[in-house]
């Protein structure tokens, strides 16, 4: 008697448990088929929901005050938010858990700023430029992520302080008037980064900042590495190129940092397809396995066979009849 008692309240328990559960489900808000604003779905959200955004130019300054949303446009190319008031963020994080995706965030005082309370937000395959300011400054909020997203064309790319922490993983940081900076931040990880062109120091921080990471490529900016980062090759790409075929390079242990020897032999009697992919130094007008033209250019390049010739002229090409053998010094790879 007493179990069959029980048995209504505790099924009336499960049904109230069950449609609370139903309640909380997350939810999609579609802009503009839902909301006209992005602003206006994000006030109209509820934790859990996510808002999908179609392509467009929404001219707004958006904050984001609740907590576990997400919000993602298709394609940055065709999804971006552009700043109504230039002198605030185009978008302002103040709760933990928050996702944006794919959306350029542009002609702001910032690009997005994380605030204290926010933790734990990811960036994704965002495009943040032309902002007076950085790019991202993280304010102390700890544990985000930003990866796949470029930034650049900005006062400086990325700020972290206020003993906030952040990993930034896979993004190209470049153009901007300096690139990565960490003041009296907790923590900065950095993996797989390219900072470049950056017109100030490509990396800067400071004693009081925890700095970490694997296989970033820093180069060609301002300064690369200042401050407490000075010397920090370990964050740095040591992998070396894949070895040029019939070149010989010294030392053999070569990296894409610093200075090397490069030689090259045979490229008369095998032809310049021998040195690996088309580059603009290499004249391939003359068909396969006939004289061909090797340019050695000075200056910064990509991988291949350009240098400075030392001594003389740093621009040297091998003519036609000319035996395609010599010898480049100070080659630098971007």
């Amino acid at each position: 008697m007493r179990k069959r008692m029980l048995r209504g309240p505790l099924l009336g328990l499960l049904a109230l448990v069950l449609g609370l559960g139903l309640g909380a489900r997350a939810g999609e808000l579609r802009v503009p088929v839902d909301y006209p604003t992005i602003q206006a779905a994000l006030d109209a959200a509820s934790p859990g929901d996510r808002i999908t955004i179609a392509p467009g130019t929404y001219v707004e300054n958006l904050t984001i005050g609740k907590r576990d949303l997400t919000l993602a446009g298709a394609d940055p190319a065709t999804v971006i938010v552009q700043a109504k008031f230039p002198d605030l963020p185009v978008v302002t994080i103040r709760e933990r858990n928050i996702t944006l995706l794919g959306l350029t965030l542009t002609a702001g005082q910032r690009g997005v700023k994380i605030e204290s309370r926010a933790d734990n937000g990811v960036l994704a395959n965002l495009v943040i430029q032309g902002n007076e300011d950085e790019g991202l400054v993280v304010d102390g909020g700890r544990d985000g992520e930003v990866r796949r997203c470029t930034i650049t064309g900005n006062g400086k790319g990325v700020y972290v302080g206020n003993r906030g922490s952040l990993r930034l993983q896979g993004n190209r940081i470049s153009e901007n008037g300096a690139g990565i900076e960490a003041v009296d931040a907790n923590r900065l990880e950095l993996r797989e980064n390219l900072v470049r062109g950056n017109r100030g120091c490509g990396l800067n921080t400071d004693p009081a900042t925890q700095l970490v990471g694997l296989n970033n490529v820093i180069t060609g900016n301002g300064t690369d590495l200042c401050g407490a980062a000075q010397g920090r090759t370990d964050l740095l790409d040591q992998t070396p190129p894949p070895a040029p075929r019939n070149l010989t390079v010294k030392p053999e242990g070569w990296t894409n940092l610093g200075r090397f020897t490069l030689d090259w032999t045979h490229c008369k009697a095998r032809g310049l397809d021998e040195l690996g992919p088309v580059h603009p130094g290499l004249d391939r007008s003359r068909g396969p396995g006939r004289d061909r033209r090797l340019l050695v250019q000075g200056g910064r390049s990509s991988r291949y066979a350009h240098g400075r010739d030392t001594p003389g002229d740093p621009r040297k090409a091998l003519g036609p009849r000319e035996p395609a053998r010599g010898r480049a010094t100070s080659v630098y790879l971007a």
